[in-house]
């Protein structure tokens, strides 16, 4: 490569190395998008969940909304509204998305842990000891939903 490199002219070497850097990739950035946007224009429930990491649960709730409007058999979108609604204080509207997920996909393994976790803090032990029993029959192996309402039911006592 050196010898190449001793016998292009300087001109030669320009040409080479613009020609280069025009080949390289580049990151695509779409218009109005970053990091830091509320991410309000998707119906993809990955967008949803970032929202929810980011704690924005009135702009995720916004957009499950949306989402449930148009497609009211997404078990996963109403999982994600009881979510959003219950740690933003709407318990009675995390019960009801709760509910719908469930009467949709009755062995949705998220709700049935949620719901646990929203009757624990309505001091439903009962029904929260209902729910987690559920888990313990969909998950034998166990599973990440039933060891987190275990955990949530063992830190009560």
């Amino acid at each position: 490569m050196r010898t190449l490199l001793f016998f292009l002219t300087p001109e030669t070497l320009t040409r080479l190395l613009v020609i280069l850097a025009f080949s390289l990739p580049l990151p695509v950035h779409a218009a109005g998008s970053s990091d830091d946007s509320d991410e309000t224009d998707s119906t993809d429930l990955s967008v949803v969940e970032r929202l929810i990491y980011k704690e924005k649960y009135s702009l995720a709730i916004k957009r499950l909304k949306q989402i449930v409007k148009s497609d009211k058999q997404n078990a996963d979108a109403w999982n994600l509204l009881g979510y959003a609604s219950r740690k933003s204080g709407d318990l009675q509207a995390a019960g009801n998305a709760y509910d719908k997920a469930l009467s949709i996909d009755s062995n949705h393994l998220g709700s049935l842990e949620y719901q646990g976790e929203l009757f624990i803090t309505m001091g439903k032990l009962d029904e929260a000891t209902n729910n987690l029993n559920r888990l313990n029959i969909l998950c034998p192996d166990g599973c990440e939903e039933q060891q987190e309402l275990a955990d949530a039911l063992a830190a009560l006592n």
